[in-house]
């Protein structure tokens, strides 16, 4: 019994500090997300700006979440006739 109760002492620490262990780096886990999250969104922002800016000196149909170009809605006017 006594050795039963020494394994199982030791292993419950083993699986605390495990658990603790793990944890302790998630605030920091999660700010490099954030970070990597918002340099990425920041980078696919100019790069639709680009291509809204190229699509209008080429007068193609913007695909942006801008305005629409007026080719943009005349687009979508015969889309729906």
């Amino acid at each position: 019994m006594l050795a039963a109760a020494i394994a199982n002492a030791v292993t419950q620490a083993y699986i605390e500090g495990s658990a603790r262990d793990e944890h302790t780096g998630d605030t920091q886990r999660a700010a490099i997300l954030k970070e990597e999250k918002d340099r990425i969104e920041a980078a696919l922002a100019a790069d639709r700006t680009e291509q809204d800016t190229l699509n209008r000196q080429l007068g193609v149909a913007s695909v942006a979440a801008s305005v629409p170009t007026i080719t943009t809605k005349t687009l979508h006017r015969c889309a729906w006739r």
